[in-house]
C-alpha cells in the first residue's frame, strides 16, 4: 500500500539550509498544533504543554529562528486544561493566540471547552486575555486571520454543552473588544478542524464536517460580508451508504480560483481511516477526490500549494509529507520521526524555498511526546532521514551519478554488494549484484565496484531508493528519475 514504512536506514546529502530537526519540551507531554512564519524570517509555534506552566496543560508558545534555535518560550493558562490551536503575528510584531480553556460549569456539571484568545507583544508578554462565558462554548478553535487591524476567529460551539453545536465566527478589535459574532447551521462534527482562509474575491473559505454520523467533509464559501455563498459536502467515493466517513482539517484556494480540502476518511464503518483529498472548482463542484493510506489511521492535517502548481500535505500517523500534482496524483511521500509515535500538524513555506513542519514525537520508548519541528527541501529531504549506522565504515557509503538522471545512473558500491532498488512505496523494482556476490542468479554483474542502472520502461518518473547490502551491513541512497 502507499504508506508502507521503510524501516532501513537512509543516507542523504542535502543542503543544510533546509535540513534540520529539533525537539522541544520537558519530561511530560508537549505538542505543537500550528506553526507560522514571522517578519524576522523566524517562526512562531503554538500548542500545549504538560511539562511547564501553572498546572494540567497550558498554552505553549515558542519563538525560533530560521535554524530552529529557541529565542524564547512562554506558557499561558490556569490550573485546568488550556491549549493553543492557532497563532498569527500582528502588524506591530506581537501575536494573537487562539485556543481552548477547560472550565467547569455549575449549571451543566461538565468541563466545557471555552474560547481562549490571548494577545501578546513581540516578546510574548500578555497584553490581554479573553475567555468567553456566553453560550458559544468552544470545542476547538483552529484559525485566526487579520483583517483591517481586526481579527477573525473560526470555531464551533460545544456539542456537550448547550446542544446547538454550530460553527461560528468571532470578529474582535486589537484591544480584545468583540465587534460581532456569527453562527452558521449546525452541520459541524465535534472534534474536527475549522480553519478559515481568505479568498481572492475578499471573501473566505471554511472547512469542517457535518454533524451527522458518519460525518462528511464540509466546505463553506463566504462573501466579504460573511454571508454564505455556497456550501458543499464531500464523501469518499465507493463507500457503503451511510457508513463512509470524511472530516475536513484544512483548506486552501488554488491559483485557478478553486479549492483543495484535506482531512481523513474511510469507506466502511469502523474501517481504518486514510488521507482524504477533494479538489473543487470555484463553485464547489467536485473535480476529483483522492484517498490514500496504509491501513492504519491516517489524516491530512495541513496543506500548502507548491510553486509547480502541486500541493504538499502534512499529517499522521506517523508524521508524513505527501506531494500531489494538480490532478491529485501522488508524486512522492516521505515519513519522519522513525515510528508511529510521531505526527505532523502544520506546514508552512520557508522564504527562498523549502518547508517547515511542526508536530510531536516520542523521543524514546516509554517517554512522553515532545514538540517536534523539522525543515525540509522541496523534495521533502530532511536531516531526520539521515541515519548512518556506526558499524558501517565510510567505504560502505554508496554514491550515485548522475542524480537526478533521465536515462541511466552509475551506482558505486563495494565489490560483493547486493543492490536492490525500491520505489517510494517500498515495491522492489530492480535487483543488481556487484561482482563477488554469492547470489546464484544475479540480474547483472559488474566489476570494479560500479554498476549501471537503467530503469525498466514501465517505471515512471519519481524518487527511488537504492539499497546496498553486504556482510549484514546496509546503506541507502535516494535517486530521482526524470523520465
Amino acid at each position: 500500500m502507499l504508506f508502507k514504512r521503510l524501516i532501513f536506514p537512509i543516507l542523504l546529502f542535502i543542503p543544510a539550509l533546509f535540513a534540520w530537526e529539533r525537539m522541544y519540551g520537558g519530561s511530560e507531554r508537549d505538542v505543537a498544533n500550528c506553526i507560522a512564519a514571522t517578519s524576522d524570517s523566524g517562526f512562531v509555534v503554538v500548542g500545549h504543554s504538560y511539562s511547564f506552566g501553572a498546572g494540567d496543560a497550558d498554552v505553549y508558545l515558542l519563538r525560533i529562528d530560521s535554524n530552529g534555535d529557541t529565542l524564547w518560550t512562554r506558557t499561558y493558562g490556569g490550573l485546568l486544561h488550556d491549549t493553543g490551536e492557532s497563532v498569527v503575528q500582528t502588524p506591530d510584531g506581537g501575536l494573537v493566540i487562539v485556543g481552548r480553556s477547560n472550565e467547569y460549569s455549575l449549571d451543566s456539571h461538565y468541563y466545557s471547552n471555552r474560547a481562549l484568545i490571548i494577545r501578546t507583544n513581540s516578546n510574548g508578554d500578555t497584553l490581554w486575555t479573553r475567555r468567553f462565558e456566553s453560550t458559544m462554548y468552544s470545542f476547538k478553535f483552529s484559525s485566526v486571520l487579520i483583517s483591517d487591524s481586526c481579527y477573525i476567529v473560526s470555531g464551533s460551539s460545544d456539542y456537550y454543552v448547550g446542544g446547538d453545536n454550530n460553527q461560528w465566527l468571532l470578529y474582535f478589535e486589537d484591544d480584545g473588544d468583540t465587534l460581532w459574532t456569527r453562527k452558521y447551521p449546525a452541520y459541524e462534527y465535534e472534534g474536527s478542524g475549522y480553519p478559515i482562509k481568505p479568498t481572492d474575491d475578499g471573501g473566505y473559505i471554511i472547512t469542517g464536517s457535518n454533524h451527522n454520523f458518519p460525518p462528511t467533509l464540509l466546505l463553506r464559501r463566504l462573501d466579504s460580508s460573511y454571508e454564505i455563498v455556497w456550501e458543499r459536502f464531500y464523501g469518499v467515493p465507493g463507500g457503503t451508504p451511510h457508513e463512509i466517513l470524511s472530516i475536513g482539517y484544512d483548506v486552501i484556494q488554488t491559483k485557478d480560483g478553486g479549492f483543495w480540502g484535506v482531512g481523513t476518511g474511510n469507506l466502511e464503518a469502523f474501517d481504518p481511516c486514510d488521507v482524504f483529498v477533494v479538489r473543487t472548482d470555484s463553485l464547489g463542484d467536485t473535480l476529483w477526490t483522492n484517498k490514500f493510506g496504509n491501513g492504519a489511521f491516517n489524516a491530512g492535517n495541513s496543506v500548502v500549494e507548491t510553486p509547480d502548481d502541486g500541493f504538499l500535505i502534512a499529517g499522521c500517523c506517523n508524521a508524513f509529507l505527501a506531494k500531489l500534482n494538480a490532478n491529485g496524483d501522488t508524486m512522492w511521500t516521505r515519513f519522519y520521526g522513525d515510528s508511529l509515535e510521531s505526527s505532523a500538524s502544520s506546514i508552512a513555506a520557508i522564504p527562498g524555498g523549502g518547508y517547515i513542519i511542526a508536530g510531536s514525537k516520542v523521543p524514546a520508548p516509554g517517554e512522553q511526546f515532545d514538540v517536534y519541528i523539522f525543515a525540509v527541501d522541496s523534495l521533502g529531504n530532511d536531516l531526520a532521514s539521515i541515519e548512518e549506522e556506526p558499524s558501517i565504515p565510510f567505504s560502505y557509503i554508496i554514491d550515485v551519478y548522475l542524480n537526478p538522471f533521465n536515462s541511466s545512473c552509475r551506482i558505486c558500491a563495494p565489490s560483493g554488494s547486493k543492490i536492490e532498488i525500491f520505489d517510494i512505496n517500498g515495491r522492489l523494482v530492480a535487483r543488481i549484484y556487484i561482482e563477488g556476490s554469492e547470489s546464484a542468479e544475479p540480474l547483472s554483474t559488474f566489476a570494479s565496484g560500479a554498476c549501471r542502472w537503467q530503469p525498466d520502461e514501465s517505471l515512471g518518473s519519481g524518487v527511488y531508493l537504492v539499497r546496498v547490502r553486504q556482510d549484514e551491513k546496509t546503506s541507502i541512497r535516494r535517486v530521482v528519475y526524470l523520465k
